[in-house]
């Protein structure tokens, strides 16, 4: 048998053996501090994109309301105009007429504009 002489070799707590359980444990800190800088870049990201479409949104429901405002103005120019039209004329205004005026046109505008502002701002149906 060959004897080995181990008596020179003594077992302690080297420093390196610190330095690298230190350096592990600031690697593990580095990348859960870079997952929390990710997590809230994109909670930022998220807040400026629903920021940015409350504003588009907004937009578009005034520009909408005044579609909608011009679009009964209109209609009532032209009620006026066709009550004027059968006043001087001296005839009588068919009833029928001004009915199917009125609840059509008016149902089409704010039918058109609901089916538009309900796929707009989304609805819990």
């Amino acid at each position: 048998m060959v004897d080995i002489d181990t008596s020179g070799i003594t077992e302690s707590e080297s420093p390196q053996s610190d330095s690298g359980e230190t350096e592990i444990k600031d690697d593990i800190e580095s990348i859960e501090l870079s997952k929390l800088r990710e997590e809230t870049n994109q909670i930022k990201a998220n807040v400026e994109e629903k920021k940015s479409n409350t504003k588009l949104k907004e937009d578009l429901a005034w520009r909408t309301f005044k579609f909608m405002e011009s679009f009964v103005c209109l209609i009532f120019v032209f009620l006026i105009y066709y009550f004027c039209y059968f006043a001087y004329n001296n005839e009588e205004i068919p009833k029928e007429v001004i009915i199917a005026l009125i609840t059509t046109s008016l149902a089409a505008v704010v039918g058109l504009v609901g089916f538009i502002l309900k796929g707009l701002f989304g609805s819990k149906e």
